[in-house]
């Protein structure tokens, strides 16, 4: 079991302060000044970075020292987000948001399909989700740019084509490139990206 405020706990962001490059390219699918939901938004730095482009963001994640360090982002950058230290599954606001976006949230199999299914349920009809992850292929290729250790919690092009086949599937992907976030994510990395419209 991974103990996220151990890794968290350091003086430098370890996954940097830069947004993700994923989210960054493609935000701008998620409607204007919408109301967006980051799942596992470790240190903060995508939500952040919603934050400066006019989106309303609400953050959660299940570690205390990552929302921590989110909220003193937010601060430096004269933003508001709303974090939360929660767990993803459990998550249950009173509101449906105009996109949802998640990087390397890496449920374990057993655990998926309730996320995907909060996923549709969280989102308004015509919302945005934004997801990347990395795939199996990160192990079988040996990159040691971060992610799990087991091939397991890895999607599938075939689980998500699966799994969100109930709306508009605007791009389902696997992309290899040598990622620079932080010392958590470098080098080379074989990663999933998927961008769903609820219909």
């Amino acid at each position: 079991m991974i103990d996220w405020n151990e890794i968290y706990d350091r003086d430098e962001f370890f996954y940097g302060r830069e947004p993700n490059d994923f989210i960054k390219r493609f935000c701008n699918l998620i409607p204007k000044h919408g109301k967006v939901l980051e799942l596992a938004c470790g240190e903060g730095r995508n939500s952040v970075f919603l934050a400066k482009q006019g989106f309303s963001v609400d953050a959660i994640d299940s570690s205390e020292v990552a929302i921590e360090k989110g909220k003193q982002l937010a601060k430096e950058a004269g933003v508001k987000v709303n974090f939360y230290c929660t767990d993803a599954l459990s998550w249950d606001p009173k509101y449906k948001y105009d996109g949802i976006i998640t990087t390397f949230f890496h449920a374990p199999p057993e655990k998926r399909q309730t996320l995907y299914t909060r996923i549709k349920e969280l989102l308004k009809s015509n919302g945005i989700f934004l997801g990347e992850w990395f795939s199996p292929l990160q192990r079988l290729h040996k990159f040691t740019s971060g992610g799990p250790p087991f091939y397991e919690y890895m999607p599938t092009l075939e689980e998500l084509r699966n799994s969100f086949q109930d709306g508009q599937i605007i791009l389902l992907e696997t992309e290899e490139r040598v990622l620079h976030e932080g010392t958590g994510h470098r080098g080379p990395a074989s990663l999933i990206h998927l961008i769903w419209r609820k219909t």
